[in-house]
C-alpha cells in the first residue's frame, strides 16, 4: 500500500512536469524555436516527461525509507527482484502517458488549469486511493485503459502479492503496451496541435 501511495507522487510529478515544461519553454521564448527545429517536438517533450517521472520516484523511495526508519515498518517484498523491475517499468509507462497531456498543453496559456483536475481522478481510477473493485462498474473500462492502473498492480503484486510471478509480469506488460499507445496518440495529436498553433499564431502566448 505504501508503494501505491508513493506512485501518486510519480503521477503528480509527470502531470505537472509535462505541463510546466511547455509553459517554461513558452515563457523563455524557446517554444517557437523548438517547433520550428528539424527535431520532432515529440522527441523534445518525451525526455522531459520521462525525467519528471524519474524525479517522482523520490516520493516512492522516501515513503518506503521513512516508513522503515521512522515507523519501524518492515521492508518485506514478495518479489524483490521483480519490484526493482516493476518500478522502472511503471516510471517509463507514466512518462509515455505524460506525453499526451504535454501535447495538448501546447495550445494552453495556463497548463496548470488542466493539470489540477486531472490529478486526483487518475489516483482514484488507478486504484491508488481505493481498490478499483469498489468503484462503479462504468468506471472499470476507464481504469483498464490507464497505464497507472497496471503499473500500480505490478508494484503492489511485487511488494505484497503471492508466489505467482505472472501477477507482476502481466500488469507490467500491460502498462508498457498502454504507455506506448499513449505515446503514439501523443505524436498524432502533437502534429495536429502544431499545425493549429502555427495557423493561429498562438505558440508564443504566455
Amino acid at each position: 500500500m505504501r508503494a501505491l501511495r508513493a506512485e501518486m507522487g510519480i503521477w503528480s510529478s509527470v502531470l505537472f512536469g509535462s505541463g510546466g515544461a511547455v509553459q517554461n519553454q513558452r515563457r523563455l521564448g524557446t517554444l517557437e524555436t523548438l517547433v520550428a527545429s528539424p527535431t520532432p517536438l515529440a522527441l523534445v517533450l518525451l525526455p522531459i516527461t520521462l525525467a519528471t517521472a524519474v524525479i517522482g520516484t523520490y516520493a516512492m523511495g522516501a515513503t518506503v525509507l521513512w516508513g522503515a526508519l521512522l515507523f519501524d515498518v518492515p521492508l518485506d517484498f514478495a518479489h524483490p527482484l521483480l519490484f526493482l523491475v516493476a518500478v522502472p517499468v511503471c516510471v517509463l509507462s507514466l512518462g509515455m502517458m505524460g506525453l499526451l497531456p504535454a501535447a495538448t498543453f501546447v495550445l494552453l496559456r495556463n497548463a496548470n488549469a488542466l493539470a489540477n483536475p486531472l490529478d486526483a481522478p487518475v489516483w482514484l481510477l488507478s486504484g491508488m486511493l481505493v481498490p478499483v473493485t469498489v468503484l462503479p462498474q462504468w468506471t472499470l473500462p476507464v481504469s483498464w485503459a490507464l497505464p497507472t492502473t497496471w503499473g500500480a498492480r505490478a508494484v503492489h503484486a511485487a511488494t505484497s502479492g503471492g508466489a505467482d510471478r505472472a501477477e507482476v509480469l502481466v500488469p507490467m506488460a500491460a502498462a508498457l503496451a498502454l504507455g506506448a499507445l499513449y505515446a503514439l496518440l501523443a505524436v498524432l495529436v502533437l502534429g495536429r496541435v502544431e499545425r493549429r498553433a502555427r495557423a493561429a499564431a498562438t505558440l508564443s502566448l504566455a
